[in-house]
């Protein structure tokens, strides 16, 4: 039951990156019984970070920060630095996405601010030196956040501009290219053009092209967000279309 649980959770994942929330859906719910019987508790907590990022994907933002803080919870007994971090990051990340849906209903931005402000905290935990594939995932997370904020503040990110342009040459040149992020931080830095005034549809093009090249459906319909394209069905990109929309 162990290993059939933590296959199906990995099918979860893996579903749930192409847009297939369905699917995925139905393989978590498989899964919940094999977790319980042997009590695995690492297991259950993979099983409900994919659920929290499930519900995100739906627009369901406060039930995403519930299954991200139930996650975390689960993973309570993890030693390692980098996983308690990573879990931290991963609530901050689904408060912003929260707050990012507060801010377009009725202008208040503190929650967004202080979604950030615990996201910065929690990567702070994590060394990039050996861990440089981790700390990129979780950067481009944090990264995420700090744009949402940007966006509704109206203020253009020309710090993170510069960040994100360094990012992708490292990343370019990592012995770890392969799990890097690239399409992500491609995404983020047309993004963060966009905020400054730039054009970003060249760099959202491509991001675009490369995440669904990488069956990163949820990652394409932000970068078309990002172009002023149709985001689809995906609902972070939904908010996000509006929040620039709004902006502009």
């Amino acid at each position: 039951p162990r290993t059939h649980a933590r296959l199906l959770v990995l099918r979860a994942r893996l579903r749930w990156l192409e847009g297939r929330l369905d699917e995925a859906q139905a393989d978590l719910d498989a899964a919940r019984a094999d977790v319980a019987s042997v009590g695995d508790r690492e297991a259950e907590a993979e099983r409900v970070g994919v659920q929290a990022g499930i519900l995100r994907s739906q627009g369901r933002w406060t039930e995403a920060v519930g299954a991200a803080k139930w996650a975390q919870e689960a993973d309570g007994e993890a030693q390692d630095p980098s996983a308690v971090a990573s879990r931290a990051v991963a609530v901050a990340h689904a408060e912003a996405w929260e707050a990012a849906a507060t801010w377009l209903a009725s202008g208040d931005v503190e929650p967004l601010r202080d979604a950030v402000a615990g996201a910065d905290r929690a990567l702070a935990e994590v060394d990039p030196d050996p861990f440089f594939a981790l700390w990129l995932g979780l950067k481009t997370r944090v990264v995420e956040a700090e744009l949402l904020l940007a966006t509704a503040a109206a203020t253009p990110p020309l710090g993170h501009r510069r960040i994100l342009e360094r990012l992708r040459e490292e990343a370019r040149a990592h012995v770890q290219r392969g799990v890097t992020g690239e399409p992500a931080l491609a995404m983020l830095t047309a993004w963060a053009l966009k905020l400054c005034g730039e054009d970003p549809s060249a760099l959202a093009a491509e991001a675009e092209a490369e995440a669904q090249t990488l069956g990163l459906a949820g990652l394409a319909s932000l970068a078309r967000a990002v172009a002023g394209g149709e985001p689809g069905e995906h609902a972070p990109a939904t908010l996000l279309a509006a929040m620039l929309a709004q902006r502009s």
